[in-house]
């Protein structure tokens, strides 16, 4: 439900590159039309993963005593330690995310076709060369090294087909209750549910958002023309 959430929240913004173009139209009641113009669904994934990671919290536990490089420094680690790695915490981290860490912004991952990974990156989509590599550990949705998560790519297929199946002849709208609240209101009652959220296997939100699939041109207040591009 993240990603369909994220999708109704994200008004008037458009993704440019080679990648995905997104468009949000404000209606009439608080409703709001999407529409995708190209594929793949690559940076809206990872933008999408990096503010909601389903799974927060990954422990190691040191079987002797260890010693770990922070900030160039040692720090001694004693035997039958567990430490926890903090996915919402580091995916938000200023010294890797900047500019603005806390906002989605999947054109961060874009890059020129001359980009070059710096040393100590790694690469989350081989087949796209020019996006972005995020420095060693800085972005574990999935873990990382040889204990990363299995399904990995079946989940980043899954992602992508599911999105595109569903948008395809669909659009996504916010629910007008009749409460009078209005557009603005509704997209900030989203915004919030986006973050109040609890681990129960995989991260969840507390709240609800209420969302209806209408096939396209069946909207309940359709796209304005002149409002979507071509």
């Amino acid at each position: 439900m993240t990603s369909k959430i994220q999708l109704i929240t994200w008004k008037n913004e458009s993704l440019t590159g080679n990648f995905v173009a997104l468009r949000f139209i404000q209606c009439p009641k608080g409703t709001c039309t999407i529409k995708i113009r190209s594929h793949p669904l690559t940076p809206f994934q990872l933008e999408t993963l990096r503010l909601y990671p389903p799974i927060i919290n990954l422990f190691k536990t040191t079987n002797t005593p260890q010693v770990l490089t922070y900030r160039s420094q040692p720090l001694p680690i004693p035997a039958d330690t567990t430490i926890f790695l903090e996915a919402v915490s580091l995916h938000r981290n200023p010294l890797y995310w900047s500019p603005n860490p806390d906002s989605f912004h999947p054109q961060r991952w874009l890059k020129p076709p001359s980009y070059s990974p710096p040393p100590g990156t790694l690469s989350e989509s081989p087949a796209h060369a020019n996006l972005l590599c995020p420095q060693k550990g800085s972005f574990i949705p999935f873990g990382a090294g040889m204990r990363s998560c299995l399904g990995k790519k079946f989940a980043q297929v899954e992602f992508c087909t599911i999105v595109a199946v569903l948008l395809r002849e669909t659009s996504i709208e916010l629910v007008d209750d009749g409460d009078g609240k209005g557009w603005e209101m509704k997209r900030r009652e989203a915004l919030e549910c986006l973050d109040r959220r609890q681990t129960i296997i995989a991260l969840r939100m507390l709240g609800k958002v209420k969302v209806r699939f209408v096939r396209r041109g069946h909207e309940s207040f359709p796209v304005r023309k002149g409002n979507m591009p071509a």
